[in-house]
């Protein structure tokens, strides 16, 4: 997930998708996009199928120094952490700009909001946060399109047989989707790795991570609550509308994407929560207490009878 790749699929599929706190996992042997924002995670059925996915994928690991950093955030077993609490002490914010204003938006929108009512009645508190800023705040941001030339090109370098040793390799071969392909162009038209406009971005997320970790903290909101998209699903063939992906990934705070419901037409919704830095733990929580209450997710139709064993 470098901005939305666990947690967009999750909520198109009816999943539980976390993107944790940079650091939580190794990322060790993934192709890279932007080594800053790029997280692996887990996508599940159900919130237990995803803490065992934890269990066995979180933690330090050498060839990833930045994974140090969560060796004392790391619970004993996730699984054994959410317990039966309630959620008295969580305070979720409804984080108003992400939820959109578009005809398009509305349909989601309602799924999401009931999705936080449930989730009040189990004890938790809900406030609106309107937070009219945000669009600025996030705005130029992203790094990918400065990092992802040269992260490639070293990571390719550690393969010193394979038939691309860059992208400007991997362009001139022509192998590649055509809807990529001003994607990866203008990431190769990048002169430098040091450049002062990627000094800017980083820069500003700073900035951005800083303001949303007061605001939390002003408003003592454990948790932000948006659309993990703001549109329903696109048909095949059709670009997907209405990415929330960004400021989780901006902040590099932790994000679970958890299905919230169903449009008229049967097609799955999902709702972000975002977190403070190592607070998995709590979102887990949230997400097992939701589940147990709700149980949100249903099969496909298209899936035919399974015999249990």
């Amino acid at each position: 997930d470098t901005c939305g790749s666990i947690r967009n699929p999750s909520s198109e599929n009816s999943l539980w998708g976390l993107r944790g706190t940079i650091g939580l996992s190794s990322r060790d042997g993934i192709v890279p996009l932007a080594h800053s924002q790029d997280i692996g995670g887990p996508l599940a059925r159900t919130v237990n199928d995803l803490l065992l996915m934890l269990d066995a994928t979180v933690g330090f690991d050498p060839a990833d120094p930045i994974t140090r950093d969560s060796q004392s955030h790391i619970p004993r077993t996730y699984n054994g952490s959410v317990g039966d609490a309630g959620l008295d002490d969580v305070t979720i914010g409804i984080l108003r700009p992400l939820f959109g204003s578009a005809p398009e938006d509305a349909e989601v929108a309602r799924i999401v909001r009931d999705a936080v009512e449930e989730i009040r009645t189990l004890g938790a508190g809900v406030v609106d946060v309107p937070y009219d800023g945000l669009d600025e705040l996030l705005r130029d941001t992203s790094v990918i399109n400065a990092e992802f030339k040269f992260d490639l090109q070293g990571f390719l370098a550690r393969f010193p047989s394979a038939p691309m040793h860059s992208l400007g390799d991997i362009l001139a071969s022509g192998k590649y989707h055509q809807a990529v392909e001003g994607v990866l162009k203008r990431a190769n038209d990048v002169a430098s790795a040091d450049s002062e406009s990627y000094r800017t971005s980083l820069s500003k997320r700073e900035q951005a991570r800083a303001a949303i970790l007061s605001l939390m903290n002003e408003r003592n909101i454990t948790a932000f609550a948006y659309p993990t998209l703001r549109r329903k699903p696109a048909v095949i063939g059709q670009p997907q509308n209405g990415s929330n992906c960004q400021l989780s990934a901006t902040t590099r705070f932790p994000a679970m994407s958890m299905p919230a419901g169903f449009t008229s037409d049967g097609l799955p919704v999902g709702m972000d929560l975002l977190g403070q830095p190592w607070s998995e733990p709590t979102l887990l929580r949230v997400a097992y207490a939701y589940e147990r209450a709700v149980a949100p997710r249903k099969p496909p139709t298209t899936t035919p009878p399974l015999a249990a064993r």
